[in-house]
């Protein structure tokens, strides 16, 4: 048990649900709260007679003490971390898509391989849980705050896209604005350079790809936009200080579960 402000916390269980067959969630009530975040494919929960369709990226809370089921099949691959726990922190999210959630998988699949390893006790699991129900806290804020339409728009286009060659010229020319003009607005906006953001992009997405899927480093560079090879391992080398492959290996133990 993890007590912080005046609340307390504490971490039940964490696994990464994996399957290759249709699928539906089962109905239960259970006494713990529950996060979802989706990994593959599509899930389709109901809780209280609200019905949620999550895709890869969205976020759940169910509630303790409220019935969850599924409300249809899904398809023939689905996979999504869940971490149980107990808490009377209040939490301001229910479903959302957070912009960015390359932080948040890497925790949810830190806190897995942790807590079924020796070595870590129930302080850390705990302590774990807190900082992913914070990040999803300020997630959600983020994702429900007023800004910019157009830098939203941008933004949303570069996660879509940035599988593929991105530049700032292109990006500039896709919107319509000169380049020099779409950087200054974008820096005021978000803080980075343009430049910057999607390099930094870019290596969540080859980061998460290494992580969580079994692509080799070449189909990864394709991915990634890369043409050649050797222009990925350089790009990532660079920005990371490590080859793909050594960073891959670095998260090498994941624990799966099917039902």
């Amino acid at each position: 048990m993890l007590f912080c402000e005046n609340h307390k916390l504490q971490f039940e269980s964490i696994g990464l649900f994996s399957t290759q067959r249709e699928w539906i969630h089962p109905a239960r009530i259970i006494d713990s709260d529950e996060i979802i975040l989706m990994m593959k494919g599509e899930a389709f929960i109901e809780e209280d007679e609200v019905c949620y369709h999550l895709v890869p990226g969205d976020v759940l809370l169910l509630e303790a003490g409220k019935k969850h089921c599924g409300y249809q099949v899904s398809g023939t691959e689905t996979s999504f971390y869940w971490l149980h726990f107990k808490t009377d922190i209040p939490v301001s999210f229910k479903c959302f898509h957070p912009v960015e959630g390359y932080e948040l998988r890497t925790l949810f699949k830190s806190l897995l391989h942790k807590s079924r390893s020796p070595g870590y006790t129930g302080m850390e699991w705990d302590a774990l849980t807190l900082l992913i129900l914070r990040e999803l806290q300020l997630a959600a804020q983020q994702s429900t705050e007023a800004g910019d339409s157009l830098m939203h728009q941008l933004v949303e286009y570069i996660r879509i896209n940035i599988g593929y060659e991105l530049t700032v010229k292109k990006l500039s020319e896709q919107f319509g604005y000169n380049e020099t003009y779409l950087g200054r607005r974008f820096r005021k906006f978000s803080g980075f350079g343009l430049k910057e953001y999607l390099c930094r992009e870019k290596m969540r997405h080859a980061k998460d790809l290494l992580q969580n899927t079994d692509f080799s480093v070449k189909e990864i560079a394709g991915m990634c936009g890369y043409r050649e090879e050797n222009l990925f391992l350089k790009f990532f080398c660079y920005h990371e200080g490590i080859s793909p492959s050594g960073f891959r290996n670095l998260y090498c133990h994941t624990h799966m579960n099917n039902r």
